[in-house]
């Protein structure tokens, strides 16, 4: 099946499901936008009455009358497998259809504590380039009583797999490690020892002084996979994370995109940063 990439009308959001390139009927989308924080931290009983649809026999999902925002994309294969990425809407200009791929790769396996065992309980973040130049799609599982973990029909791509502690969410990863999924492949890793990592805090100041509420995102620059983590400032313009050891850049949204406001680096110990608006 030749996929063409389509265009959406205005205020329209798309998304077609692909399993080896043919359309996947039955699977479960949840759409939330960023402004309401996501999948990880927006998905209200009241947004998922209103964003959640099933693939048609086309494997098409279609929202409209939507206004410009990003908005975080979970989708279930009728098998559980999940898989996440990103779509766009614009209001006033149409955008790109997205489109998300299964595939039959498979991923799986341990992650260690500070002391060598298993460890139950741990979330597992999965980062996937694929190898058709798609966007960047995400996926989470959670540890056995074994300490291990499975990620199922993956399509072929660079996936990088971090682990957390089991009280930790994704701002605070442990190891990383990246791996090659050719189409079909089968790969096991192991994971761990968890790197221990310290807590960063900041303030953002206005430019004349005044604090400022708004939201930081960092990004993690020692890996071939850049690592994101978001937070908002509380009002006084404070913000605080727990963070993997490794450099680390926060940015804020501009007019014309991120802008970098801080870079700082992690280790065991706790940090302090502080950033002016510009």
């Amino acid at each position: 099946m030749n996929v063409t990439p389509a265009v959406c009308e205005p205020g329209t959001l798309e998304l077609l499901v692909l399993e080896q390139d043919q359309p996947v009927a039955g699977a479960d989308v949840l759409v939330v936008a960023r402004k309401e924080g996501g999948i990880e931290r927006g998905c209200t009983d009241e947004l998922a009455a209103r964003f959640r649809a099933t693939t048609a026999a086309d494997g098409l999902v279609a929202w409209g009358g939507l206004a410009s925002d990003l908005y975080d994309a979970r989708v279930r294969h009728p098998s559980g497998a999940e898989l996440a990425c990103s779509v766009e809407s614009d209001e006033q200009h149409g955008r790109e259809r997205g489109i998300v791929r299964f595939g039959s790769g498979r991923l799986r396996g341990t992650v260690l504590a500070e002391d060598g065992e298993p460890r139950r309980a741990s979330v597992v973040r999965l980062a996937l380039a694929p190898t058709d130049g798609a966007s960047e799609l995400h996926a989470h599982v959670s540890t056995d009583d074994l300490g291990q973990f499975e990620f199922l029909h993956l399509p072929a791509g660079s996936a990088l797999a971090v682990d957390g502690h089991p009280d930790a969410s994704w701002l605070s990863p442990g190891r990383a490690v990246r791996v090659d999924l050719p189409s079909g492949a089968e790969r096991e890793v192991v994971l761990g020892p968890a790197a221990r990592g310290g807590r960063c805090e900041g303030r953002l100041v206005a430019p004349g002084g005044s604090r400022v509420e708004t939201s930081v995102a960092l990004r993690w620059r020692e890996s071939e996979h850049e690592w994101h983590a978001a937070t908002h400032a509380h009002p006084d313009g404070s913000f605080e994370l727990t963070l993997r050891p490794g450099t680390w850049s926060a940015f804020v949204a501009g007019r014309d995109g991120p802008i970098e406001v801080a870079r700082t680096h992690v280790g065991a110990e706790e940090v302090r940063v502080g950033a002016e608006l510009p």
